[in-house]
């Protein structure tokens, strides 16, 4: 069974070209969650996802 992810957030794009976010999302199993990341402007980065029950 697959997880669906739902979120919602704010991303902003810095001088340098670089996308920052910060948000909440949840999950198709009820799940709920805070998420904040960097995705630079070669298009690598990292996304962290905290998810509660």
């Amino acid at each position: 069974m697959a997880i669906h992810f739902f979120f919602r957030g704010i991303w902003h794009m810095g001088a340098d070209g670089t996308m920052r976010i910060i948000g909440s999302s949840t999950t198709s199993e009820g799940m709920v969650g805070i998420e904040k990341g960097v995705v630079y402007k070669n298009g690598t980065g990292i996304i962290k996802i905290w998810l509660w029950k």
